[in-house]
């Protein structure tokens, strides 16, 4: 591979130009029509020296760039966050919803609770032994975590407390589905810490996707929810996700909805995503790989005074939180696991919370991590959000990336 190359790139037409956008530097330019045949060569090819007029240009505008610079800024986001203690505790794994396109089993009998002892120490441990972590990120997921309200509250006041005493930041983040968070539990949660809140409200789609038990709808008391937080004060952000399948629409009516609560309120934000394919998903989804609903969406929030939100990303990858060292779930049935979504899997599983101490096996641990970017993969337009990079569990599945997977089934070269 030569030493300049061009990584990451997507490109559309304008005016009979080519419109170029990087999508690690976010940088863009346009070139003429006569320096196309040249930039395709380079696409290709990459370059050894650079010398062109093309070539100068592309380097300056951050497109053409060394190969080993790159490759050693995505490295070092591995040992960057390395310097964050992730914490993740699912308190319980039953939920008041079934949403019908759930991966989880939440019929479960007979939960035993979590020993948050054992936790306590463990990160007591981890902070005295490793004076590299300077933040401890307690996250709350489930089942529907809120189930376990006094459970989270305790816990989340004694780790903050541990990490005054060990002079380390410390952060709280929740995940919830939003239909128990009314203005007395968000108080409680606020208080101990807890400043990051992601909820889920589906749109136009949002009760005949995400039910209770019984099969109710659960939008107006989440959406009361939301409207209510909004009224208070406090320095806190909400991610609002809106997950859509291929006939969820643009969603205007929704937007219309969340303005007149939230709009240009800069603590909230809306986070769109397709809704991915999943064993346990009911009928009445239609899951979508192409981002244009996601995109006829987001064009929405901009109408309608809402902010994006943008994922935490480094130098334009993002990673899966899971796929960095020092990250730890924890199950309420003693496992110690790595991600949440493959809950199941035996791979995931590098430790267990039982008796009287915290047992990890490291090197199921170290197996587990994303660390390092393939060579093969550096061109692709696809990698900032390639599942590969992100996601160990496509990794330790051995899941082909979208773009190969293009490639087998319709014989194109993956470049859009």
């Amino acid at each position: 591979m030569k030493k300049y190359l061009i990584p990451g790139y997507i490109k559309s037409e304008v005016n009979n130009n080519l419109k170029l956008t990087n999508v690690y530097t976010f940088a863009e330019a346009e070139i003429e029509k006569e320096y196309i045949h040249e930039y395709e060569n380079l696409i290709a090819n990459g370059v050894d020296k650079i010398n062109t007029e093309l070539e100068k240009f592309l380097n300056d505008n951050e497109f053409l760039i060394d190969k080993e610079t790159f490759v050693k800024t995505i490295n070092e986001y591995y040992e960057d966050n390395n310097r964050y203690l992730k914490i993740i505790i699912l308190p319980t794994e039953k939920c008041n919803f079934r949403c019908i396109y759930c991966y989880e089993n939440h019929d479960i009998d007979g939960e035993a609770k979590i020993n948050y002892d054992n936790i306590n120490e463990f990160i007591e441990n981890k902070l005295k032994m490793d004076t590299n972590i300077e933040r401890v990120v307690l996250m709350w997921f489930g089942g529907e975590p809120l189930l376990k309200f006094q459970e989270i509250i305790e816990e989340s006041a004694k780790v903050k407390n541990i990490c005054v005493d060990n002079n380390r930041e410390y952060i709280g983040s929740i995940t919830t589905n939003g239909y128990l968070l009314n203005k007395h539990i968000f108080s409680e949660l606020y208080n101990v810490g807890i400043r990051t809140y992601q909820i889920t409200l589906d749109g136009e789609k949002h009760d005949k996707f995400r039910v209770l038990e019984n099969g109710r709808g659960t939008y107006n008391i989440i959406k009361n929810n939301i409207s209510n937080i909004s009224d208070m004060d406090g320095d806190f952000q909400i991610i609002i996700r809106v997950n859509v399948d291929k006939k969820s629409g643009e969603n205007i009516e929704f937007y219309k909805d969340l303005e007149s609560s939230i709009g240009g309120d800069d603590r909230f934000f809306i986070n769109i995503e397709n809704i991915f394919d999943s064993d346990r998903a009911k009928e009445g989804i239609e899951f979508c790989e192409d981002q244009n609903i996601v995109e006829l969406n987001k064009s929405q929030v901009k109408k309608h005074n809402l902010q994006l939100y943008k994922d935490v990303i480094y130098d334009g990858i993002e990673v899966c939180y899971a796929s960095t060292r020092n990250c730890y779930t924890f199950r309420p049935n003693g496992m110690v696991v790595k991600c949440t979504v493959a809950l199941n899997d035996n791979w995931n599983i590098i430790g267990e919370n039982s008796g009287i101490k915290i047992s990890i096996d490291e090197q199921r641990n170290n197996n587990a991590v994303n660390k390092y970017i393939k060579e093969e993969c550096i061109l692709c337009e696809k990698i900032k959000k390639c599942g590969k990079i992100r996601c160990i569990k496509r990794k330790m599945n051995n899941q082909l990336c979208n773009m190969k997977q293009r490639e087998i089934i319709y014989g194109t070269n993956g470049h859009i």
